[in-house]
């Protein structure tokens, strides 16, 4: 194995890659610490740390977002509607996310539109109070 070095741009103003690629005929090995190396493994990832696990990266779906609030009582109307829905729906998924400045509740892991707009109807049927503020999103979900 060779190894080339290189800046961000060669003499010749070409950029890394092209020089990398010119110098080592397209076969171009990275070296990398084990600590590296398994921190960047999807299984050990970590998205505070920028490194994506498995779940983040490939769980892409529906979920029914059910309220959303950015006042001082947000957080506490945002948990009573999640006990709400989870005594009369005890197998949907409930998450409370906060992003700043507001307060999320979001339902259900739905892998297509159709199944969480048919979970949608059942929850305006049985909370027609709050029907007018329920809508399905596209969230990474956890199937």
């Amino acid at each position: 194995m060779a190894v080339i070095t290189a800046t961000a741009q060669n003499a010749a103003g070409a950029d890394i890659v092209t020089h990398l690629n010119k110098q080592s005929n397209g076969k171009v090995t990275v070296v990398m610490s084990k600590q590296l190396e398994e921190r960047l493994k999807p299984e050990n990832g970590n998205p505070e740390n920028g490194v994506p696990g498995k779940a983040v990266t490939s769980n892409v779906g529906y979920r029914i977002q059910v309220y959303s609030g950015s006042n001082a009582g947000s957080k506490r109307e945002a948990e009573s509607r999640e006990a709400s829905i989870m005594s009369r729906f005890p197998s949907m998924r409930t998450s409370i996310i906060y992003k700043a400045p507001s307060w999320r509740l979001r339902v259900g892991d739905f892998r297509t539109r159709d199944e969480a707009k048919m979970a949608l109807e059942e929850l305006r049927q049985a909370f027609p109070g709050y029907a007018k503020e329920f809508t399905v999103v596209v969230d990474r979900i956890n199937l």
